[in-house]
């Protein structure tokens, strides 16, 4: 079709757009009203004079924003937007969406696809413009599609507090900001041109910038959300308020490590000599200038003992510090190293090139004054040499040494570990035993050179790196294009002073020695970034934070649980259960599960324990599972609570099964029938509760399962789960009812019923509510406790509603909570509270709406039941299926009211038995709610020391 009749006849109200300089929809909604919905913005236009038309930017570049906001600001859901997105600290929503928030697939509403709508009208992506303003501007113009919706403001989200004067913010900040870090940090801004502390203040803490690394923006904001409140910035509320309350400026805590000390007399006197450099099998080469203190410790480190023969060669470059330059004249006329001083001021460069010379055709290994090596860190990089005859350099970990940095990989770490240096390395050579990567270019701060590359390739290019910096890459560089190899030694960990944060000068000649180096080698900078994505000795990093977690825990009895990342009642129960440990002195350690085959780490909130801060924010079973096996040995946990693998595929369930069938010591409790069913609670695809039938019937529910991804054979799963459950110490069950179910299927394990702890307050119980007709009441109110999917009885509820408002019955239904069928819950006129905060305001809601009976409509055998006991505690009779623990339950007490499930196929029926309730007999059967705890959980409930 001829492309401007397109545009006449249907282009316009699709809108697009006849040129780049013309924006339809822009043009329409800032310049034609409402009742112009039929007007042709390009006809309109075409209209108007010269001189009006020359006036108007029809491209709408400047006010593109504000028209798109003023279209679409009735439809955008504010509080979905933020709470879907986690975007806690975003003051604006409505901007942040449209700058960035709908290129990142955030979605403005929960019933709006971005993509979906995109993917009919593909001309979007060529207007620069958002899919939800398209969407909302051309609805008028389309035909067809659902009505717009404002969005409720009913509940109002809190208005931010007035933002507090920059001037005063940056002023208190000011000696807590670190410049010269931020700028080395952020390039953009070191481009800007920008003053930092400006930017940071503007800025920087809402991007997630730190502005040290000492504090930690973002960390901050996630860790203390509670206590910051609406504060502004995060480092002013640290600076303010946070410090004086002990807050952590990061996961670390507050402390730089110490400043080294100069060995006192009696420590050099317990050190022997180095061996001569003729007769060493390696020369570690300290080159010296200033910094008495670093430079005496590096020293007396290097002579650490060792099994090799090792010289140590210090070059003095004719250092400003007299004291320094006698002490180590008079240490090295005790023999101790070989000292030699420059007949002038060389620089590191020449100092270095002088020393190779003095011990041609030995390995070296280059320390600067300020590093620190610990335990037989020779013996360990001569290992990785004679192991790896083609290296032509060895680094070792560092805590400031860029890309073979630790524990943070590319940063200065200075903030102070759980573990002190020695510990860090110690580690390191315990669960790293020589491992090594190949690097692109080593670090000069402890710098391993195999001696028959240095006569091959040549030393340091003094010619081109001056006084140095770049000095050592380009050596690793040269060497690697010699068929050499650079590694990383992941068992050795060497302590680097470093100067005080980003050395200024450095910082200011960094693209004089980026040029140089880049002179020799275009290609080092591809190389380092290759690298640095690729990160090849991330695992290793991961090794060590999971052996110092071990060894960091080792000081408690420790429990390791297990469980999925749903919510529900498991999350209640692991919450309860891990608050009950801790007054019994075990830490727990939670492994959650995070993704398909995926496990994150953490330790319960209201626990005083502080894990060391991993490099990882999750584990991948596949490529880990040995890792987080090491791990587990590592740590020896006292128990081992398994408490579901839902979420895992199955060769991940696998995988942890075998893990934990390795421990001396593990328990699981059936929340639920994962053992024998792989949609855990027996409900088919069709919301049936299916019986737990044999395995031929569970084959073809899988096969109508369409959501069902990666699913064993119900045998292969019920063989394993029994092999599996029959190692356990216990396999603990939350009723009885699951453990007969289950029993026959589990045969050999050690079942035994332990009921969840009950620690609910009891409310004062309500009378049943009459009326002077008939003793009850005119509408029965009833509702149902929590988060209703298909299996807790959301269709059930939705029919009995929709039974109740088609034969005009008087029963009103609630929700105290929300279910998975929102809009058609409200269609039938059940109204949802929303998520509860806790249980007790659960119960006051309960009260507060006069509900007479509690619905729990789930068609499953529940194993437990939290919102019976909300019921129960706030004296509300419930209404519950005969069925699983949450009827076990009743029928032991004789409460409640009892329904067969064969009424889920009759809402009409059901309906009729709940009007038929004789509530005041079902009230007077109620009993006061008891809690019930263990006297130790340990004991009584673990049946453990």
């Amino acid at each position: 079709m001829n492309p401007f009749d397109h545009f006449m006849a249907c282009g316009w109200r699709e809108g697009r757009d006849p040129s780049r300089s013309f924006s339809t929809l822009l043009y329409k909604d800032s310049r034609l009203g409402d009742g112009q919905a039929d007007v042709n913005p390009l006809v309109h236009y075409s209209k108007l004079s010269r001189e009006v038309r020359a006036q108007i930017d029809t491209s709408f570049a400047s006010d593109a924003l504000e028209i798109q906001r003023s279209v679409i600001k009735d439809y955008f859901d504010e509080d979905y937007y933020l709470s879907k997105n986690n975007l806690k600290f975003v003051k604006d929503p409505l901007s942040h969406y449209l700058l960035t928030g709908w290129r990142q697939g955030y979605e403005p509403n929960p019933h709006f696809s971005s993509q979906n709508h995109v993917n009919r009208h593909g001309h979007i992506i060529y207007s620069g413009l958002c899919p939800f303003y398209h969407y909302v501007s051309t609805h008028q113009l389309a035909d067809g599609g659902p009505p717009l919706v404002k969005v409720s403001r009913a509940s109002g989200r809190p208005q931010a507090k007035s933002p507090l004067d920059l001037h005063l913010v940056m002023h208190t900040i000011r000696d807590a900001f670190d410049p010269a870090f931020y700028l080395a940090q952020y390039a953009d801004v070191r481009d800007s041109g920008i003053d930092p502390l400006r930017h940071y203040a503007l800025h920087g803490w809402k991007e997630g910038r730190n502005p040290s690394e000492f504090f930690w923006s973002t960390f901050y904001l996630d860790t203390y959300r509670e206590a910051i409140g609406d504060d502004p910035n995060p480092l002013y509320h640290y600076v303010t308020k946070g410090q004086t309350l002990g807050l952590r400026p990061n996961p670390f805590g507050a402390d730089l490590w110490p400043a080294a000390t100069a060995p006192g007399e009696a420590e050099w006197d317990a050190v022997a000599p180095a061996a001569d450099v003729e007769a060493s099998d390696v020369v570690v080469v300290i080159p010296v200038y200033k910094g008495y203190d670093e430079t005496l410790r590096a020293v007396h480190a290097a002579l650490t003992p060792q099994a090799a023969r090792f010289a140590v060669l210090v070059v003095n470059d004719r250092g400003p510090d007299p004291e320094l330059n006698a002490a180590l004249g008079r240490l090295a006329a005790r023999g101790l190293f070989r000292y030699e001083e420059n007949p002038a001021n060389l620089g590191f460069v020449g100092s270095v090139n002088r020393a190779l010379g003095l011990c041609r055709g030995k390995d070296v290994i280059l320390l600067n004054s300020d590093a620190i090596p610990f335990g037989d860190w020779i013996d360990r990089m001569l290992w990785h040499a004679a192991a790896h005859p083609d290296a032509a350099t060895i680094t070792p970990f560092s805590n400031n040494a860029t890309i073979c940095s630790y524990p943070r990989f590319n940063q200065n770490n200075r903030v102070q570990l759980e573990a002190s240096l020695a510990e860090i390395d110690r580690y390191a050579s315990a669960c790293n035993a020589r491992a090594s990567s190949e690097i692109p270019t080593g670090v000069g701060f402890c710098f391993y050179m195999r001696g028959a590359v240095i006569d091959a390739i040549g030393a340091f290019d003094e010619a081109t790196f001056g006084r140095g910096y770049g000095e050592e890459n380009d050596f690793c560089l040269r060497a690697a294009k010699a068929g050499y190899r650079n590694l990383l030694a992941h068992d050795v960990f060497v302590y680097h002073c470093g100067g005080v944060s980003f050395d200024n000068t450095y910082l200011d000649s960094l693209s004089a020695i980026e040029k140089r180096l880049l002179g020799k080698h275009p290609d080092y900078l591809t190389r380092v970034f290759r690298y640095i994505e690729a990160d090849p000795a991330r695992d290793a990093r991961f090794r060590l934070d999971l052996y110092r977690i071990a060894r960091y825990l080792a000081r408690w009895k420790v429990a390791v649980f297990v469980t999925h990342n749903r919510g529900g009642g498991i999350a209640t129960h692991v919450r309860d259960a891990s608050g009950r440990l801790a007054r019994e002195g075990v830490k727990t350690l939670i492994l959650t599960i995070a993704g398909r085959r995926a496990i994150r780490l953490s330790a319960p909130p209201d626990q005083d324990l502080h894990l060391p801060e991993p490099s990882f924010e999750q584990l991948d079973l596949g490529r880990h599972a040995d890792l987080l096996a090491a791990f587990l040995g590592w740590l020896d946990p006292a128990i081992v609570h398994v408490h579901s693998f839902v979420g895992l595929d199955w060769a991940s369930t696998r995988r942890m099964i075998d893990m934990v069938s390795g421990m001396r010591n593990y328990y699981f409790t059936l929340h639920d029938y994962s053992a024998v069913c792989h949609r855990n609670d027996l409900v088919t695809p069709l919301a049936r509760y299916c019986g737990l039938p044999a395995a031929e019937t569970c084959r073809a529910c899988i096969a109508i399962d369409h959501q069902a991804e990666d699913v064993p054979d119900p045998d292969e799963r019920r063989t394993v789960y029994a092999r599996f459950l029959s190692g356990a110490t216990g396999v603990l069950a939350p009723s009885g009812d699951i453990a007969e179910r289950l029993r026959p299927f589990i045969p050999e394990a050690r079942i035994v019923v332990r009921p969840h702890e009950e620690r609910l307050t009891a409310a004062a119980q309500p009378a049943p509510r009459g009326s002077s007709a008939g003793g009850g009441p005119s509408i029965l109110q009833v509702a149902a406790i929590g988060a209703l999917g298909p299996h807790k009885g959301s269709g059930v509820l939705h029919d009995l509603a929709l039974d109740a408002r088609l034969r005009n019955l008087p029963i009103q239904y609630r929700i105290v909570g929300y279910s998975d069928r929102s809009d058609r819950m409200a269609q039938v006129g059940v109204i949802e509270s929303g998520a509860y905060k806790s249980d007790g305001e659960a119960m006051d809601l309960l009260r507060s709406l006069k509900i007479d009976l509690v619905m729990i409509p789930s068609i499953w055998p529940e194993t437990y039941c939290y919102a019976l006991s909300i019921a129960l505690a706030a004296g509300i009779p419930p209404v519950t299926l005969d069925l699983g623990a949450q009827a076990e339950r009743l029928r032991a007490t004789g409460e409640g009211v009892l329904v067969p499930p064969s009424l889920l196929e009759d809402p009409s029926a059901f309906n009729d038995r709940l009007l038929a309730t004789p509530l005041a007999e079902v009230y007077g059967r109620r009993r006061r709610y008891e809690t019930f705890a263990y006297p130790s959980l340990l004991r009584a409930y673990y049946e453990a020391a």
